[in-house]
């Protein structure tokens, strides 16, 4: 293998260097050689033999070199090699008309820290713009190359970009993709290009199987994927997914198809999120979600966290915020799946809010409005029907405080609801007013403790008046409590927060209420920037005491260098289990990653300990391909497993930690992680 020169512009500085743009005699030039001929009738200095020249900082090393003065030309063969402070280029000839400032380089390499090529001939068009013919184009720094794109003809321009037309990429010396152009940033941002991954694997359900991934970035905020996936028993699946991230505007389409073997039917998914800022005040966002069933995630997306799709939401929102005021405009659905198909069960169109932001009326006392309305569809009992809602409320507080340490804030409103439909579709003209108030205490008890105690009552009118609806079970109190929330900052690095709510009601049928909310403790400890302590604790008060659940999340060390992560569920109603999972990552040296993950199952009862699921996944760059292994097995007895390959190819840049935090990699698109 030949040595790798590293320069800082592949061939921007290469070429500068040689096809410099003024008469070469206006320079001092100094000449070393075996044999050096001066021949003022002809015009000619011939060098012969270890050639060196030196001018500007540059060397040229060459076999032999001529210099006409009538052509105004120099022309160097034979080994052919320039140097100066940022790097090395070589070739078999050159040949320069100082002059005219054209040249051309023939059988030229270049070692360069982003790429590696071979061409026949490279053409000085002007200062700027180069035409290059018959190129080979790598970034594996071999003389045969494990991947690499060919074309008969491109284009460069220094210090920003070079394209090739009608290119075909090879794997060895297999022609794999044609791509009628391609193209590739020169000026040190993100690389933009082609990548490929390829992704053989062995599932219990499928059996054998074989992902492509095809992908493109066509600048710093676009870039888009093709999927054709042989699935073994499944079939083969089609898809495309395109991300667009910029500063004010981002989003993403995701679609896949497969005419499913197994289930004798075509299995689907699309999806898509768009937000677009238009001004500091306008906001579109946008979500779509549309399946053929429930499970298809389960079987085709298992990278998605919601493996099963049990009410698919979809949405378009525009929202316009004043300085003083919000309104907001969305269209909404959410489906059920029933009799084999997705239906609508539930629907807005469309929901209109309005909120006026916290405002002085006098007196320090504040007002606060907000309403909205919604014709929405509901799914009741046997009827299908669209109905008619809306409410608001208008509230005033005032801010009280008694010195440093103790704030009161009382407010009081009126909230309204009204609908013209009841739950059975039948025509129901109603308004509902409600009474609102509050107090809200905030003391500081020391410099790291804090007590908020709130007391909140809400009651309940008649229809179409403003009476209280006292004959109701509660009176007409449809809300009366006392809450208390405790903060604790115990040094920099640890808070505690306890919560709990007290119910005041009375209830006219005598029946029991469940005074007390439980009672939940939270402590959050981040002992180092990089670890992370999380701790839940729910109490039921009453009428009986009793753990009621917990929750434990510990984070040590940092994902990209070693990191160990612990967790731990519990909850009543499943009184005689818990579930734990244990992850652990670490790179062992640059070119060796791993991560494994255990999930368990604590039967507290019988103490016993029952693995449900692990997975292993390892990563290793292997020069020219990052190479991902993932096994994974879960289920009764570990009856389910999967084993993935992951080939993704270097087209872009070499891999290491350095490049992907100088040129922001964190979405593993150009630059593979399996995790």
């Amino acid at each position: 293998m030949k040595k790798i020169y590293k320069i800082k512009y592949f061939l921007i500085s290469c070429l500068s260097f040689l096809f410099f743009s003024i008469s070469v005699f206006s320079y001092d030039i100094d000449i070393n050689a075996d044999a050096l001929d001066y021949n003022q009738a002809d015009g000619m200095i011939v060098a012969q033999g270890n050639v060196i020249l030196k001018w500007e900082g540059r060397t040229v090393y060459a076999d032999f070199v001529e210099f006409s003065f009538d052509n105004k030309e120099m022309f160097a063969r034979g080994n052919v090699k320039v140097e100066d402070a940022q790097g090395v280029f070589l070739a078999d000839n050159m040949r320069y008309f100082y002059d005219a400032e054209k040249g051309e380089l023939n059988d030229s390499r270049i070692y360069s820290s982003q790429f590696f090529s071979h061409s026949a001939q490279i053409n000085r068009l002007d200062e700027e713009n180069y035409e290059i013919n018959k190129i080979r184009i790598s970034n594996c720094d071999l003389d045969e190359p494990h991947t690499y794109f060919k074309a008969n003809r491109a284009t460069l321009r220094t210090e920003k970009r070079i394209t090739l037309y009608n290119a075909v990429f090879y794997i060895g010396k297999v022609p794999i993709f044609y791509f009628p152009i391609i193209t590739k940033s020169l000026d040190g941002g993100k690389q933009y290009g082609f990548d490929y991954e390829i992704e053989p694997g062995y599932t219990k359900e499928g059996g054998v199987s074989v992902k492509n991934t095809i992908s493109y970035r066509f600048s710093d905020a676009l870039i888009a994927r093709a999927f054709v996936d042989y699935l073994g028993a499944y079939g083969v699946g089609y898809g495309s997914r395109i991300n667009y991230d910029a500063k004010r505007a981002n989003g993403a389409l995701y679609g896949y198809i497969i005419d499913d073997k197994i289930t004798g039917g075509q299995r689907w998914a699309f999806r898509s999120n768009i937000y677009a800022r238009f001004s500091n005040n306008w906001l579109l966002q946008s979500q779509g979600e549309f399946f053929s069933d429930p499970n298809f995630n389960k079987s085709f997306d298992r990278s998605n966290s919601n493996m099963v799709a049990v009410r698919p939401h979809s949405y378009i929102s525009l929202t316009k915020n004043a300085q003083s005021s919000n309104i907001n405009l969305i269209l909404e659905q959410y489906q059920k799946y029933q009799n084999q198909e997705y239906v609508p069960q539930s629907e807005s169109i469309p929901k209109i809010s309005y909120t006026l932001y916290p405002k002085k009326i006098f007196g320090g006392i504040t007002g606060n409005f907000n309403a909205h309305y919604e014709r929405g569809y509901r799914d009741s009992y046997s009827e299908k029907f669209y109905k008619n809602m809306g409410d608001f409320a208008y509230t005033i507080a005032k801010d009280f405080k008694f010195g440093r340490k103790f704030t009161l804030k009382p407010s009081a409103g009126i909230a309204s609801n009204l609908y013209d439909l009841n739950d059975k579709g039948e025509d129901d003209n109603t308004i509902i007013a409600n009474y609102i108030g509050a107090i809200n205490s905030r003391l500081r008890v020391t410099q790291w403790m804090d007590w908020n105690i709130v007391y909140s009552v809400k009651t309940a009118g008649k229809k179409n008046s403003f009476d209280i609806d006292s004959i109701r079970n509660d009176y007409g109190i449809q809300t009366h409590s006392l809450s208390f929330n405790n903060y604790m900052y115990i040094g920099d690095r640890t808070t505690i927060r306890n919560y709990t709510t007290y119910d005041l009601r009375t209830l006219r049928d005598n029946n029991d209420i469940a005074r007390w909310a439980p009672l939940n403790s939270e402590l959050i400890y981040t002992p180092t920037y990089n670890s992370t302590i999380y701790l839940k604790h729910t109490q039921n008060l009453a009428p009986n005491s009793y753990f009621k659940g917990l929750q434990l999340d510990i984070t040590l060390g940092m994902v990209e260098l070693a990191y160990f992560n612990a967790g731990v569920f519990y909850q009543d109603s499943r009184p005689n289990e818990m579930d734990n999972n244990f992850t652990i990552g670490l790179w062992l040296n640059p070119k060796w990653r791993f991560d494994y993950t255990v999930r368990m199952n604590t039967k507290l009862k019988d103490s016993l300990l029952k693995m449900t699921s692990q997975e292993l996944r390892l990563y290793r760059d292997i020069h020219c391909y990052n190479l991902g292994f993932t096994w994974r097995v879960t289920g009764e007895n570990y009856a389910d497993y999967d084993i993935f390959l992951k080939f993704d190819l270097k087209t872009n840049m070499p891999f290491t930690k350095e490049n992907i935090e100088k040129y922001n990699y964190s979405d593993g698109e150009n630059v593979f992680y399996p995790w």
